[in-house]
């Protein structure tokens, strides 16, 4: 049986749409987001800018921007979409509210809190009024072999807008409000469980909320209960399995820089040698990331005084970097001023003025000459040669006393 030609340029559009879903689902967004593209356009002129599939591509295309995390491109699709869902499906409906929530998170990846704060407030008042319509309606039950009910969605989704909204709110430094609204997370997730809230925190489940936790008190000075708050959310992800996480690598490394801000340098270097070990088995010896703990673990024994094990770690550092990012890369850069430094620390200023002039040399060719750069690069081989002539003046003066 022929197709209809009339019905040819949707199938052909669907194709598109699908595609790049699958495209998107690789990491492939710039091949995906031309596709979306193609099939907006074709709908737009197909079916009209308020049609559901042009509202549905309007939003697949948002998404797949804020995937790719080009937000600004995002911010711009997203309007688009939501004001078609509300005259579609109304203000209210949840697919409107998914729209909602997800503007929210756009616009704090943007440094938009205030705006962030809005949408995310508009959709968690929506999702709440869903969920105890959820929770009034009885829900589906257990199953008939008595497993427990599935967590219902819509305080799920409550769930998770609290946490975003706490996020905004660590952002804009409204500690107070960010502790209330990851404090709310957790009775939420306690309740689902039927645990206490304490219990619910060494949950696998509420790690990352805990792990925020830890963020704020960090921020807000409270270095005992940020400890607690990190040390809580490994144990979570050991028990749970995931002590190699990335989260848990993470989490690890944010507790490190807690030890530091203590001076509990042997502690911060115990723990950012567990996140080397973890980084290496799971990224490579030479990955960045790994490499970025390479340098900590250099900064922490250059915060002790020990410079030998500093220098050690940086020219590791710095082989890594040339090796996977360019002689010339920024991180490259920066590890062999970071050395030259070091190398000034100990006395050794004939090898800080050779870091601090290939420094110089490798910001010439990246910025130029009379970039700020450069030029502070220059003024500090000048000083590690003045301080080089000192010395040998001295070398000079002792050699005539005797």
């Amino acid at each position: 049986m022929e197709s209809s030609p009339e019905c040819e340029p949707l199938a052909i559009l669907r194709g598109c749409s699908d595609l790049a879903g699958s495209l998107e689902d690789a990491g492939k967004f710039e091949e995906a987001a031309r596709l979306y593209t193609r099939a907006l356009e074709g709908y737009e002129e197909e079916l009209g800018p308020d049609h559901p599939s042009t509202i549905d591509t309007l939003n697949y295309l948002a998404g797949c921007h804020e995937g790719a995390r080009d937000f600004s491109k995002a911010a711009k699709y997203y309007p688009r979409a939501l004001s078609g869902a509300e005259k579609l499906v109304g203000e209210d409906h949840e697919h409107t509210l998914e729209i909602v929530g997800r503007m929210a998170g756009v616009f704090k990846e943007k440094g938009d809190t205030k705006t962030a704060l809005d949408f995310y407030k508009r959709a968690l008042a929506g999702t709440e009024a869903l969920a105890e319509a959820e929770a009034a309606g009885g829900g589906g039950g257990g199953s008939p072999g008595g497993s427990p009910p599935p967590p219902p969605p819509f305080l799920l989704k409550s769930l998770r807008l609290l946490h975003g909204m706490a996020t905004v709110y660590e952002k804009m430094g409204d500690y107070t409000n960010a502790l209330l609204y990851l404090n709310k997370v957790l009775a939420g997730k306690s309740s689902l469980s039927g645990t206490s809230s304490s219990a619910a925190a060494s949950h696998a489940s509420t790690a990352a909320t805990v792990v925020n936790m830890g963020v704020v008190y960090h921020k807000m000075g409270d270095l005992d209960k940020a400890i607690e708050s990190y040390q809580l959310a490994l144990r979570a992800y050991d028990d749970a399995g995931g002590g190699a996480s990335p989260a848990a690598i993470a989490t690890t490394g944010n507790l490190a820089l807690v030890h530091i801000k203590r001076e509990s340098y042997d502690e911060a270097a115990h723990l950012y040698h567990s996140q080397l070990r973890l980084k290496e088995l799971s990224l490579g010896k030479n990955h960045p990331g790994t490499l970025e703990t390479v340098s900590a673990i250099a900064g922490v024994y250059r915060q002790k005084g020990a410079f030998g094990e500093a220098l050690h770690y940086l020219v590791r550092a710095w082989k890594g970097y040339g090796e996977t990012l360019g002689a010339d890369h920024h991180r490259t850069l920066e590890t062999v001023h970071t050395l030259g430094i070091v190398y000034a620390c100990t006395g050794s200023y004939k090898d800080a003025k050779r870091c601090f002039e290939a420094c110089r040399d490798g910001y010439a060719k990246v910025y130029g000459v009379d970039h700020e750069k450069t030029r502070g690069m220059q003024q500090l081989v000048k000083k590690a040669q003045g301080e080089m002539e000192v010395i040998e003046a001295k070398r000079r003066e002792m050699e005539i006393k005797m």
